[in-house]
């Protein structure tokens, strides 16, 4: 066996040198006297211990840095958030106000009342329902104003007519008056009397006068438009009756030559009556309130008058 003489391990006889410090091995019998190697004593766990507690300070040192920094950038973030949110309600609430501005603008415009706005569902609901009411009665009273307007019409139109109706009527007895008292007093004359075609019609024509004059004499100055449109209407049917009589008897009595002369004539008479008429109504210097000059009636009884000159009289 071979023996390190400083470590004192020892080897087999191969080994010639110690493994551990490197000494030439040396036989064990030629181990020098004296006392034996002390080993000495390895520092290698302290080392080890103290690596390991230098790596767990710095791993700790470096976690408290770490841990600091993150809070710190959380801080930060945080920070920054909060003012991201500051800024962003600081824009709703200045889009808000402008919205609110815009919106109290465009209810001013259209005339929307302001408590519109602060009213609750229920209370939109009362206020829409009494407008709702209010237009309906407001409806209501328009309908029934209407309806009295219709009914007031209608009883002046059927005013109107009663009197009409009544005012020919008395036309109507007036020329049958005037044609009896004709014939009685034919009749009571015996044949010193005129027969003749002329004398009959002069005589009715007196009765006609007198149931125009009656017409006229109606005629008052607070009468309104349509009465006095109403008698002016009589005195013109009074006259063109009598004219439609008168021509019947002229187509009886005349040649044939002289009828067709005649007729031409009253055709162009007729022309001329009509635009008369419509130059009466159209003009704008012309009062026709009271229907002066009014040239239907009046027209009308100038024609009878001249054709009587064409009745056949006695010889």
């Amino acid at each position: 066996m071979k023996i390190c003489p400083k470590c004192g391990k020892r080897y087999e006889e191969n080994q010639n040198f110690c493994k551990t410090c490197g000494m030439r091995l040396v036989e064990e019998n030629q181990r020098p006297s004296g006392n034996p190697p002390v080993k000495k004593k390895s520092h290698i766990g302290l080392y080890l211990m103290i690596v390991i507690f230098a790596i767990c300070i710095g791993a700790g040192a470096f976690s408290v840095v770490k841990i600091s920094d993150n809070k710190k950038q959380e801080e930060a973030e945080q920070s920054q958030v909060s003012k991201n949110d500051k800024s962003t309600d600081k824009a709703d609430s200045k889009d808000a106000e402008e919205k609110d501005s815009r919106e109290t603008k465009k209810d001013a415009e259209e005339d929307v009342e302001p408590v519109e706005g602060t009213m609750t569902a229920e209370e939109k609901a009362k206020a829409e329902e009494k407008k709702q009411k209010e237009e309906e009665k407001k409806k209501e009273e328009e309908e029934q104003k209407e309806l009295l307007k219709k009914y007031e019409e209608q009883e002046a139109q059927e005013a109107e007519a009663a009197k009409k109706a009544e005012e020919e009527k008395k036309a109507q007895e007036a020329a049958s008056n005037s044609q009896s008292a004709s014939t009685s007093s034919s009749s009571s004359t015996g044949s010193s009397t005129d027969n003749s075609l002329y004398a009959s019609w002069s005589e009715k024509l007196v009765g006609a006068e007198q149931s125009d004059t009656a017409i006229l004499n109606e005629v008052g100055a607070s009468d309104d438009f349509n009465t006095k449109m109403a008698k002016e209407e009589a005195r013109y049917q009074l006259w063109d009756g009598l004219l439609n009589q008168m021509w019947q008897d002229l187509k009886a009595s005349l040649p044939e030559d002289q009828m067709s002369q005649l007729t031409s004539a009253q055709v162009d008479w007729i022309h001329q009556k009509e635009a008369m008429i419509s130059q009466y109504w159209e003009s704008q210097n012309v009062d026709h309130s009271g229907f002066n000059e009014a040239p239907a009636a009046d027209t009308t009884k100038q024609r009878v008058y001249y054709l009587l000159d064409y009745c056949p009289r006695s010889n």
